[in-house]
């Protein structure tokens, strides 16, 4: 018990030491604050949602029908405005497989403009033959649109079969940091 309480003393002296460092002083509320947001999109768990079977353009993630349909509701969809994150840069996050000698591409889409969030694109091929390819993969900054907007997760793949698709994905959020 005394090893587990002096450990935990380390690691909240480290993050006030580095408070002190990055801004001069650190109360409990920078504490609790240092670092980023992330806001959620989806989890889906293994064995994760992916793109319709044969699917070569881009998709929503989690539908009502596959392909989607006009009038479809998107269920992995979050409500974004980044005024309520001063001064925040925002990524996209995802973690997913890629089935052997496939490619997948994920990205954000903003289907309050209907268009994709410029430099959200994620695609990645594995190159093994044999076996999956498991990937948690950030972007680099995005500019989102002003006022609250709906961004959802669409995904492409590389396998026009009807039966199968290029892999899957587990999880999706928004970065703010």
């Amino acid at each position: 018990m005394r090893r587990k309480l002096l450990g935990l003393i380390g690691v909240i002296s480290a993050v006030c030491l580095w408070g002190i460092l990055q801004f001069g002083s650190v109360s409990a509320n920078q504490v609790a604050t240092i670092g980023e947001s992330q806001i959620h999109i989806f989890s889906s768990g293994y064995p994760g949602f992916g793109p319709c079977p044969g699917s070569e353009t881009y998709d929503y993630v989690v539908g009502n029908s596959c392909p989607s349909l006009p009038g479809d509701q998107h269920l992995g969809s979050i409500l974004v405005n980044p005024n309520n994150y001063p001064n925040a840069i925002f990524r996209f996050e995802t973690s997913f497989r890629v089935f052997a000698g496939r490619t997948l591409c994920i990205r954000l889409y903003d289907a309050t403009s209907g268009t994709d969030v410029v430099g959200s694109e994620i695609c990645r091929t594995n190159p093994d033959p044999t076996k999956t390819l498991p990937l948690r993969v950030r972007t680099g900054p995005l500019t989102l649109a002003l006022g609250s907007h709906e961004y959802a997760v669409q995904a492409k793949n590389d396998n026009p079969d009807p039966m199968l698709g290029s892999g899957s994905i587990w999880d999706a959020r928004m970065i703010a940091r």
